[in-house]
């Protein structure tokens, strides 16, 4: 409320609204009526618009580079030139492990994932060393 006289005019207009209403109702309708008129006029003026979330600007790498994480852990072993050879994910959890980065597999799929869409590194299906099934290999693009 900016003034007595908006209060005032909020008055007359609940005591306008339950001049029908019987007695024993008069009062708590009035009451009502009175709150929700002055809470309206309230939030009308200091209502303000939210503000929208700020957008991740995907152009910039570098946003995205300095969260430390399972996929920036794994970008420092690109850079080190760990991925020359293929590795298995078995071997990039041990070499994030000695690193003192405790993960599990499930941990460093997506990152692996999203360093295969930005083209950092490939994919390769590689029989294991015993010959016995294929495993998913990361080398470098």
């Amino acid at each position: 409320m900016s003034s007595s006289s908006d209060y005032d005019e909020a008055v007359k207009t609940a005591k306008k609204a339950v001049e029908n209403i019987e007695e024993p109702y008069k009062i708590p309708s009035f009451t009502v009526i009175l709150g929700h008129i002055l809470n309206s006029k309230s939030s009308t003026k200091t209502t303000q618009v939210p503000k929208q979330p700020r957008l991740l600007n995907l152009n910039q790498k570098d946003n995205l580079e300095v969260r430390p994480g399972p996929k920036a852990w794994t970008r420092e072993l690109i850079t080190e030139g760990f991925f020359e050879k293929p590795k298995s994910s078995r071997e990039i959890l041990d070499a994030l492990n000695e690193r003192g980065h405790i993960l599990t597999p499930q941990d460093i799929t997506k990152p692996l994932a999203d360093l295969v869409d930005e083209r950092l590194l490939r994919r390769k299906s590689m029989m294991q060393e015993d010959g016995k099934k294929k495993v998913m290999h990361w080398v470098n693009w």
